[in-house]
Parts: C-alpha cells; sequence; structure tokens
C-alpha cells in the first residue's frame, strides 16, 4: 500500500451547498493529502478523516454529518469507477464504508443524546438501499477470502476499517470479540501469502535527503617511490640475498659432499664358524629350534614335538611357516644346506614308503623343496639379497632318534628334519672370516636370552654316536 507525494488539492475553505428548507457550510468533499497504491483505501481515506473531523467539533449538526458524508460517498464511488476497479470489488468497498460511516455515526449520536442523521437516511440505504450492513459486509468478507486470486487490495480495506474498530453483527455476539480476532487472523493469513507485511503508510514517511556529495580533493602530487614499487625493490633484495646465500652455502658444502660420495663404508663381517648370524638367534629363543656346533658348521634340529604326521612326508600346516622363516634366515648368509630326514622307530611297509628309510628321504625332499623357495635367488618367497647355494636332502631312517623311549610322545618327537648349515666348506677359501654385505649387522653382537631350556648345544650332536639327549 504504497504512497506518492502531496497532490495540488489543499484548498479546504468551507464551500456552501444550498439544500432546501436548511443552510450548511460544507466542505469541499474528496480533499487528498496523498495518493496511495491500494485505491480503495487511497479513496476513502478523505471521507475516514472527514468523519474524524467532524466527530471532533467541526458539524454544526447532524444534518450537516450526513450532507458531508453523503457528498464524500458519491465521490468514493465515481473514483473507484475511474480507477478501474472491478465493478462487484467496488460495490462491496463501497458498501462496507457506508456500514462503517453509518454505524460510528449511530454511535457518537446516541452517546450525544441525539437522533442519528436528523432522521435522515442512512449512507447504507442511500446508495445501496439496505440496512443489513452489520451482517452482509461481513458475508461479503468471508466469500472474498475464498476467491481465487484473493483480492489483496480489498482485503487491506477490511483489514483497515477492522483496525479502525468496526464491529458489526460481533458487537451483539457472545465470544464476539474472540470471534472477530479469530476473523482478523485468517484475513492477515489471506493477505500475508501475497505480500510481505508492512507498516501502514511506510512510504508516506520521507527518506532522509541524501548527503551533499564531498567537495573533490586535490590529486597528490606524484612520488616516484610508490608503495607497489618500494615492495618489488624489496622483494627483489631479498630474492638476491637468497640467492647469494644459497651459492655460498653450496660451494661451503661440495667438499663435504664429495667426501661422503667416495666415502665407502667398512664391510661387515661375521665369522659364521663360532656365532649364528641374525635371525636366527630370535629363531632359537622362540624355543622350536636348537643349533649344535658342527664339523661342517652348524646343525639345526627341531624341536617342535611333531613336524610330521605318522606314515606322512609332507610337513603339518602349524609347522610349516616356521620353515619358511628358517628358509628366509639363511637366505643372505653363504653355506650349502643339508636337508636330514627322520623316522620313529615304528616300521612302516606301504605301497608310498617300503620302509621308514623312503618316508625319512621323503620327509627331507619335502622341507628341501620349501628351503628352496625361501633360501636361494628366483625362490617365490626368497629375500632380494639370497645367496646362491646348494640344497641337497638325504634320510637317515629312525637310526638317529632324538628320544630312544618307547612312548608316543617320544615317537612324535622323533618323525623330524634336520638342517646341516656347511658353513665351513663355504670357508675354505679364506682366512675363517665370512663376507656379508647384504644384511646390516653390529660387530659386536648383545649376549642372547633364549627361552629356558634352550641354548646352543656344546656337547654332540643327534648325528653323532655319542649324542644323548639331556631330559628337563
Amino acid at each position: 500500500m504504497g504512497a506518492g507525494g502531496p497532490q495540488a488539492e489543499t484548498d479546504d475553505a468551507p464551500v456552501i451547498y444550498q439544500r432546501s428548507g436548511a443552510r450548511g457550510g460544507l466542505l469541499k468533499a474528496g480533499l487528498q493529502q496523498a495518493q496511495w497504491d491500494n485505491p480503495f483505501i487511497s479513496h476513502a481515506l478523505p471521507a475516514v478523516l472527514q468523519l474524524q473531523r467532524l466527530q471532533g467539533g467541526a458539524a454544526e449538526s447532524q444534518a450537516q454529518i450526513r450532507a458531508q458524508l453523503g457528498l464524500e460517498l458519491k465521490l468514493y464511488r465515481e473514483r473507484l469507477a475511474a480507477s478501474g476497479c472491478e465493478w462487484q470489488q467496488a460495490q462491496d468497498a463501497s458498501y462496507l464504508l457506508c456500514t462503517y460511516l453509518d454505524e460510528v455515526c449511530n454511535d457518537a449520536a446516541r452517546g450525544a443524546g441525539q437522533q442519528p442523521y436528523d432522521g435522515e437516511r442512512s449512507l447504507l440505504v442511500e446508495f445501496h438501499d439496505d440496512a443489513w450492513g452489520g451482517e452482509d459486509a461481513f458475508a461479503d468478507l468471508q466469500r472474498w477470502l475464498r476467491h481465487e486470486p484473493s483480492p489483496v487490495p480489498l482485503l487491506e480495506l477490511y483489514e483497515l476499517v477492522l483496525a479502525l474498530g468496526w464491529q458489526g453483527r460481533y458487537r451483539v455476539l457472545e465470544r464476539g470479540e474472540a470471534l472477530l480476532q479469530d476473523l482478523r487472523s485468517q484475513l492477515h493469513a489471506a493477505i500475508w501469502r501475497q505480500r510481505e507485511p508492512e507498516p501502514l503508510g511506510a512510504e508516506l514517511i520521507a527518506p532522509p535527503p541524501p548527503p551533499p556529495p564531498p567537495e573533490p580533493e586535490a590529486p597528490p602530487r606524484q612520488r616516484w617511490l610508490t608503495p607497489l614499487r618500494g615492495g618489488a625493490i624489496a622483494l627483489g633484495v631479498v630474492a638476491l640475498a637468497y640467492g647469494a646465500a644459497n651459492i655460498s652455502l653450496d660451494l661451503l658444502g661440495r667438499p663435504i659432499r664429495e667426501a661422503l660420495a667416495a666415502w665407502t663404508p667398512p664391510l661387515r663381517t661375521i665369522n659364521l664358524a663360532t656365532t649364528l648370524p641374525p635371525p636366527l638367534p630370535q629363531l632359537l629363543s622362540e624355543g622350536w629350534l636348537v643349533a649344535y656346533k658342527h664339523p661342517q658348521g652348524w646343525l639345526l634340529v627341531f624341536r617342535s614335538d611333531g613336524a610330521f604326521d605318522v606314515g606322512k612326508a609332507e610337513v603339518r600346516a602349524s609347522f610349516q611357516k616356521n620353515i619358511e622363516r628358517l628358509g628366509q634366515a639363511f637366505a643372505p648368509w653363504p653355506g650349502d644346506l643339508e636337508v636330514i630326514g627322520h623316522t620313529d622307530r615304528q616300521p612302516i611297509q606301504t605301497s608310498v614308503f617300503p620302509s621308514n628309510q623312503r618316508l625319512s628321504e621323503a620327509r627331507a625332499r619335502s622341507v628341501a623343496d620349501t628351503l628352496r623357495q625361501t633360501a636361494i635367488p628366483g625362490g617365490a618367497q626368497a629375500p632380494d639379497n639370497a645367496v646362491a647355494r646348494r640344497i641337497d636332502s638325504s634320510g637317515r631312517g629312525d637310526s638317529a632318534p632324538l628320544d630312544a623311549a618307547q612312548t608316543p610322545a617320544a615317537y612324535e618327537r622323533n618323525r623330524r628334519v634336520d638342517v646341516l648349515w656347511k658353513v665351513a666348506d663355504a670357508a675354505k677359501g679364506g682366512p675363517g672370516q665370512l663376507s656379508a654385505p647384504q644384511p646390516s649387522v653390529p660387530q659386536t653382537q648383545a649376549p642372547l636370552a633364549l627361552a629356558p631350556g634352550v641354548g646352543i648345544g656344546n656337547g654332540p650332536s643327534p648325528l653323532e654316536s655319542g649324542y644323548k639327549e639331556q631330559q628337563p
């Protein structure tokens, strides 16, 4: 509901209208101080404002009030028609305004002990030939609330009249005030669905005048050293200093880099004939392997209590991982390997293994095949630093038991393989020191913490005639 600027119609001097039997001084009708965007409200405000002026004591009689408001209503209807408003909406707007003006004038006259309009016809009867405005105006409002599209300008006129205090039929109904507030809530929702709520007449408040434009300042003197140029110069100085420092550090560090490039780390050696290299000591500490010194190097004996099932040459799945780890431990160190198979003392005679000797040879071959995959170059699981070696296999049958007892537990321990690591043969070409450039081994070995009851045997190995197992 916007508004424009003031119009030229500001002359409020009384104009005398001659009426038969009476004389009254009436103001010029339809005086507007502002133009609203909503024609229903814009053209109704002169009548509403005249009513307030007349009620304030400007009228000499009820007849003068009636005559002035009649002129206002006539002009209101003419202006709505000229504004291009829909005929039915213009009729309902006129009906509403007549009802409101009649109700206010009736209440004021009765309050002053006067006869409304001095007995003349009401505005509603004159212009609409109806006397039930308090009922029918609300019926019209309900009809327009249901209409699609919503006639927002007309609904805004209803809201304005209700805001001015018009109650109509609700003034005599039980709980009329609450029902009227509910109706106004419906009216607000219908209007706000179409446009955002705004204060009535907000556009009439003139905005503050814009500040005067600032006076142009005198152009500053051009300086050669601007901030941009100063920053560029500083950046160039920093870049030059950084380049000079970088070149200086490069020149100072070049002899050190050349010396480091020419330096060859000393070859770390270990005497394999007397010391087991890592990670074999770690495997011994786990308790499933024991090492004996041997004229050819080292004899590694499994203490697994059952690497093989009865009558089988395949290593148990639970023990296979130990053999793979042992092969990878041998891989970086020189020395051929001989795998020696053993059986228990229970005789065997099958189509596959006619004797314990054949079974022990098959067991040795099975373990040797696994070691070839992990301990020599080209093996599927061999590390990159594996060295070339021979891996042979042989069988001893039941001739070298670990446990001579005739018990199932002793039989299970005797079903095994031993691995002879021939490091002495690999060292015959030198003074007994075997070079091992691949792994990094400290020259001084820390004392090995083996598992309880596990160590490096100093007595005869199980392959020698003087061997006798130490029972715990």
